[in-house]
């Protein structure tokens, strides 16, 4: 048999401890003793709570798979125990464990007992029971354990309130602040890239302009390596919070400022990097800065997670440019891909973008056998299931037959009945292609229509994209040194399947072409993709393609 495990512990400290190890111990010392196959799909929820809703993502990830046919019925998920799948109640638990069931997938737990949780025991009242205790079980435990969590914040708060020296809302503290001696201070370095930050703000200085000037004098607040978009932006707009009832507060954390998301109440519990003027004056410059968002912010990237820049090795963001005004005044927009470490200004990283739209068409169009659609249970291998279990039902029948010659007639009709089952699976998987075939064109023309449809329906494509590659990889090359000069690409797309497709383009297509090495190896070895090797290589398939 076939499993699949899954692990979750409920807080980050836990990661430190034995948990992970322990569960999966326990998953490979049971498939071993019982000779099941533990695949290679093991899902793990580190630091996420099964008591509260939406913040098991690989638990999430686990069913998408089942409804992608990944995990196939008479599958088995192996958890350690039921409160490591839900702890949301008795009714919420059993609503969970019967859509994997009714998918046809298992479920084993090892602890407090191991019990298997059969799809094909649609009446087993006892286990129903059983599930139903360990799921209250869990429920009142997470109960009682998020009551004492409330009680100890409640009580950190009103210590912060009643100003006690080195108490904060949470362990975790600003970047440019250290403890000591139980005292929290603000780093000498940190504290004048802070200053420096706001006084090139209130001057009016451009957030990209600043990141430049940010790597060449001052040492990064935290551990990414390098100023980045998202750091500063913490520093001079603070963080939007929600609170239990809804409301949006800011925690201005270098004006000393932190938030309780329980009560929305403001905490002066951090030293103060800047005052409130300056904060003020910084807000207001950067508001008069503000520019109109175009409209990518609410377009779904089907490309989001699989694109990367060769040249860096950074993933790919959407973002827009207007294009000179027209005559009537009016500008069009654009959205274009360039690299995360280039929208920060990071040094080496690859400045080139490329047109968004223009290279999904190329893409899409450069995978003419792709088959996007819907990924149902491989049939095949269910007909084959069925045949086999069939097949040992009659050869039992037949024995018994024969070995009872007095019964034989009665188990005539059984074993006709089971012949003609078997006559037509077998019918049904002679009929079955031996390999997928290719979309029709009318598949291609609705998949088209769905990437230009609602966000809905352009997350359908992404997440058949993601179901089938691992990485699209991007080279863009530039054709000569005016700024007007047009730029080609290079993609490489490296499927799940081991496969690694590589095209160039050519006359507004991706043509496929052949390569030594990966273009990210090739770029790290200081291969010089330049216009006079594009030209050729150009030149050369264009050729071929002919």
């Amino acid at each position: 048999m076939i499993c699949h495990s899954y692990a979750r512990f409920s807080t980050m400290i836990q990661a430190d401890g034995d948990s992970l190890r322990r569960q999966r111990a326990a998953a490979d010392e049971f498939c071993k003793r019982k000779g099941w196959t533990l695949s290679d799909l093991r899902f793990t929820d580190l630091g996420r709570s099964s008591f509260k809703a939406g913040k098991q993502k690989a638990l999430d990830a686990f069913l998408k798979a089942i409804r992608d046919g990944r995990v196939k019925p008479g599958e088995t998920l192996l958890v350690e125990a039921v409160d490591r799948l839900s702890r949301k109640g008795v009714r919420q638990t059993q609503n969970l464990v019967n859509e994997i069931l009714d998918a046809g997938v298992n479920i084993q737990i090892l602890s407090p007992v191991e019990k298997l949780y059969s799809a094909k025991d649609q009446n087993d009242v006892g286990g129903a029971i059983e599930l139903a205790a360990f799921a209250y079980q869990a429920h009142a435990y997470s109960a009682v354990l998020s009551g004492r969590i409330q009680a100890n914040l409640e009580q950190r708060r009103k210590r912060v309130r009643e100003g006690s020296k080195g108490e904060t809302l949470t362990n975790r503290i600003p970047g440019w602040l250290e403890k000591r001696d139980g005292k929290l201070i603000v780093k000498p370095d940190a504290r004048r890239a802070v200053e420096y930050i706001f006084k090139r703000t209130i001057e009016g200085c451009g957030r990209r302009v600043l990141l430049r000037e940010l790597n060449a004098k001052f040492k990064p607040i935290g551990t990414s390596g390098a100023w980045n978009a998202t750091a500063v932006s913490l520093i001079v707009n603070g963080k939007r919070l929600r609170t239990a009832d809804g409301r949006i507060v800011v925690a201005r954390y270098v004006c000393g400022e932190s938030v309780s998301t329980k009560t929305g109440e403001v905490f002066k519990c951090y030293p103060a990097v800047i005052d409130d003027a300056t904060w003020r004056k910084a807000a207001a410059s950067a508001k008069r800065r503000t520019r109109k968002k175009g409209p990518p912010t609410s377009r779904v990237n089907v490309f989001a997670g699989l694109l990367h820049f060769a040249k860096d090795g950074s993933h790919g963001a959407i973002f827009t440019m207007f294009q000179a005004p027209r005559k009537d005044g009016s500008k069009r927009a654009v959205r274009r891909f360039q690299s995360y470490k280039a929208r920060n200004d990071e040094p080496g990283a690859d400045k080139q973008t490329i047109d968004a739209e223009r290279f999904e068409e190329m893409l899409f169009e450069f995978l003419p056998q792709l088959d996007l659609s819907a990924r149902k249970p491989d049939r095949r291998g269910q007909l084959e299931d069925e045949i086999a279990v069939l097949e040992s039902q009659l050869a039992e029948v037949q024995q018994t037959a024969k070995d009872r010659p007095r019964g034989a007639a009665a188990l005539a009709p059984v074993v006709a009945s089971l012949a003609e089952q078997l006559e037509q699976l077998r019918a049904e998987l002679a009929e079955l292609p031996d390999t997928a075939t290719r979309p029709t064109k009318d598949y291609r023309a609705k998949l088209a229509a769905m990437r230009r449809g609602t966000n809905e329906e352009r997350e359908q494509v992404r997440d058949r994209l993601l179901a089938i590659i691992n990485a699209i990889w991007i080279h863009p090359i530039k054709l000569g040194t005016a700024h007007s000069s047009r730029v080609k690409t290079i993609a490489e797309i490296h499927f799940k399947d081991g496969e690694i497709r590589r095209g160039i383009e050519v006359d507004g297509h991706l043509i496929q072409a052949a390569a030594a090495k990966p273009i990210r190896e090739q770029v790290l070895a200081g291969i010089v993709f330049d216009a006079q090797w594009y030209t050729a290589a150009a030149k050369s398939l264009s050729r071929k393609k002919k």
